[in-house]
């Protein structure tokens, strides 16, 4: 009986030895990165709205080597920006924070806290080479104010010049001949305003998109950038006398030196003497109000804008055959997304102000490449914030305690408990948003009492946000509303 019982003794340790082996390998594959140590390149396509884009359900084939490479690899359907616009956008995918929460709101002001630990930082800490190609001395995407820690290498690309990305391509290929892995950051404003297709390939005076021609919207940027007369008006009659009220950045005071002219042939020679950035800026803003005027204007905008996501989408061919290099195929993620999209008055605005949080707005890309990786459509909700800490966990890297965004790695490989957005945040100047799949609640706040004005859309029957019907559902709008104070503000009822 004895010898029995010490049978059974062993037996039982040999099990539990077994199943705890058994556990230990398998919760190893479970946390096992998909892509160990890869390179990684992210692409930010400034201004390009998913909603411009075919495999989106664009009416118009903008983007079809875009498109190609979606329906190949990993396409996610309901991705959303954080912001309206390019400086908080682009800080909320570099943190993983939410705009309200990283702080980075004004260009000439905010600076990240040293607290909080960028994407770019990770990579480095764990040798990563890292590498930015992309604008200098930019108000919206200002490197001296968090966005440029960690770079290794900071390389300058002009406004929509793409062949400036080459350099970087170039040092992920040497470095991965090299064993060195690399991180690199390429970004454009190739289809931002003002959209001067003449410059991005167009080799024949046909329009991709439309037949018009309206001559007092420039093709060229040596057309957008004239210092005219009526430019010259629009100077003087649409900035307050008194520009020391404002912010004091390099902006307000260009423009201050030219008003102080008084003289149109002094202002036109002191304007050239500007920097690009500054003429880039103002030249901006002066077409997007001749554009508003009418709304021929805006459906031409809308069609040059098209035109020029299609030419950007020309050059993409030759970037996706990186996924096939033989020095790259299995070791390297390429992720493209944007910051926001545009508006063509859908909602009475043009461009993308930050007190727009509209969908038309706020719908961006999301397309991956990963190694050994299928294709996978995912519709669930994901947003900018979800950017960092996928790729982080792809490759290895412990992400930071500070992340607000989910890890989409479960989602991509379609797992049954995998976690999900149930809830998407956008905060812009006065007004925030919060959705789920089937509501977007609209939180505007009117100065200086910040008394807040709710709105409310049934996204699932009103998709493109034409009717408010919060006084029909005002309980849902408060419990949307208590979902983001606990988020937002950490508040529990």
């Amino acid at each position: 009986m004895g010898r029995l019982l010490s049978y059974a003794f062993v037996l039982f340790v040999v099990v539990i030895t077994v199943i705890v082996v058994f556990q230990v390998r398998f919760q190893k594959s479970i946390n096992r990165p998909l892509c160990k140590n890869c390179n990684v390149i992210l692409i930010s396509l400034d201004t390009l709205g998913s909603n411009h884009l075919p495999c989106y359900g664009y009416k118009r084939d903008t983007a079809p080597n875009i498109c190609k490479f979606a329906k190949e690899n990993v396409f996610f359907t309901n991705s959303f920006s954080n912001a309206s616009w390019t400086l908080p956008s682009h800080f909320s995918i570099f943190t993983s924070l939410y705009p309200k929460h990283h702080g980075v709101v004004l260009g000439d002001t905010d600076i990240l806290s040293k607290k909080v630990t960028t994407l770019t930082q990770n990579f480095k800490t764990d040798q990563y080479d890292t590498i930015y190609v992309g604008p200098l001395l930019d108000p919206s995407m200002p490197l001296d104010k968090g966005l440029g820690r960690g770079f290794n290498t900071i390389k300058g690309s002009r406004y929509n010049n793409l062949k400036t990305w080459n350099f970087g391509l170039t040092q992920l290929l040497n470095n991965a001949k090299n064993g060195k892995k690399t991180f690199l950051f390429l970004h454009t404003y190739w289809v931002h305003s003002p959209y001067v297709v003449e410059d991005l390939g167009r080799k024949d005076n046909n329009h991709a998109f439309t037949n018009e021609h309206i001559s007092e919207i420039p093709l060229t940027m040596k057309e957008s950038q004239e210092f005219t007369s009526d430019f010259y008006d629009y100077v003087m009659n649409n900035y307050g006398k008194n520009l020391n009220n404002t912010t004091d950045n390099d902006f307000t005071k260009s423009i201050q030196r030219l008003k102080d002219t008084s003289n149109y042939i002094r202002a036109k020679s002191l304007y050239y003497s500007f920097n690009d950035d500054f003429k880039m800026k103002l030249s901006n803003r002066y077409y997007l109000d001749k554009i508003s005027a009418s709304k021929d204007k805006i459906l031409y905008a809308r069609d040059l804008y098209d035109e020029s996501i299609f030419y950007l989408d020309q050059n993409f061919k030759q970037l996706f055959s990186i996924t096939s290099h033989k020095e790259l195929k299995n070791n390297t993620i390429l992720i493209i997304t944007s910051d926001h999209g545009e508006e063509f008055a859908e909602h009475g605005n043009i461009s993308h102000p930050a007190n727009d949080l509209f969908n038309t707005v706020t719908a961006t890309p999301l397309i991956m490449y990963i190694p050994g990786i299928k294709q996978r459509t995912i519709s669930n909700l994901v947003q900018s914030i979800d950017i960092a800490p996928t790729v982080l966990n792809l490759v290895g890297i412990k992400t930071p305690d500070t992340f607000e965004g989910i890890d989409l790695t479960d989602l991509i490989l379609n797992k049954k408990y995998a976690r999900s957005n149930p809830y998407l945040i956008s905060n812009g100047q006065g007004i925030d948003s919060i959705r789920n799949k089937k509501w977007k609640l609209y939180l505007k706040y009117s100065l200086p009492s910040q008394d807040k004005k709710m709105k409310l859309y049934d996204l699932v029957n009103d998709p493109l946000e034409n009717h408010n019907v919060y006084s029909d559902n005002i309980d849902i709008a408060k419990s949307l509303y208590q979902r983001f104070t606990e988020i937002i503000y950490k508040k529990k009822p």
